[in-house]
């Protein structure tokens, strides 16, 4: 099946999107090599490592940003792909993977963003401090993504490059496509989640059962509180100020 795959994008590719669509791919199957060595060796990367790491390890620029262009016949040239600006692009959607916590905690694996921050804290900073850094970083890559648009589609539009305003454009909803989809299948939360059934969990439910007509209509809902104090996605606000996700940040 791989073999028939990679036959038919060699063949349907443009020679130079091909080549960059290889390089990803190296990319990700070396890191993912890179990081199984560190987890079998109980080695938690310094952020900078792991940011670098899990940006291979999503592939996002192969599934997302070279599928955008091939898929949208888009012709951008190199000089163009390899700018500062479209490479910090590139990246800025990359990084918005955070989803995988939950699922890691369960198997007791700490390669994860809040647990990079968590152990290498300088200051023996709480576990709820780390989760407010990360909702920062998250608040600052999306503000990123929303520069480095802008600033593109500026270019594309001075230059008449359409190509190069449409991949602008539409190459950052792969990032909205990825995080609606991981609400809404069991990859994370699993399939006993309230995201999917309305379980009550820790005091909220998020989403009414799916009724006759197959939709679903997003609630909430007040429930006996949890006596666990266990993680919760109570209290979860945009903003500036800090995110609380954690009934209790020290577990």
């Amino acid at each position: 099946m791989f073999e028939k795959v990679m036959s038919s994008f060699r063949s349907l590719m443009d020679p130079p999107l091909f080549a960059r669509y290889m390089i990803c791919l190296k990319t990700f199957l070396d890191s993912l090599v890179e990081e199984a060595s560190l987890r079998s060796a109980k080695s938690i990367p310094s952020l900078e490592k792991y940011q670098l790491l899990r940006r291979g390890t999503v592939f996002v620029e192969g599934a997302g940003g070279i599928m955008c262009e091939f898929c949208m016949d888009l012709k951008l040239d190199k000089g163009m792909v390899e700018s500062p600006d479209f490479v910090a692009f590139v990246n800025a959607v990359a990084d918005h993977v955070l989803f995988s916590f939950r699922h890691e905690m369960k198997i007791k694996c700490f390669h994860n963003y809040l647990c990079v921050i968590f152990c290498h804290s300088p200051n023996n900073a709480s576990f709820q401090e780390a989760v407010d850094k990360v909702c920062k970083m998250i608040q600052e890559t999306e503000a990123k993504i929303l520069q480095l648009q802008k600033k593109l589609m500026k270019m594309g539009e001075e230059t008449g490059n359409k190509d190069l305003v449409d991949y602008a454009t539409w190459y950052p909803c792969f990032t909205s496509g990825h995080l609606r989809w991981v609400y809404v299948t069991g990859r994370y939360h699993g399939l006993d989640n309230p995201l999917l059934n309305a379980i009550w969990s820790h005091g909220k439910r998020l989403f009414e059962c799916r009724e006759a007509g197959g939709q679903r209509a997003a609630h909430e809902s007040t429930a006996p509180p949890s006596s666990t104090g266990d993680a919760t996605t109570q209290n979860v606000k945009g903003g500036s100020g800090a995110t609380s996700y954690f009934r209790d940040g020290r577990r």
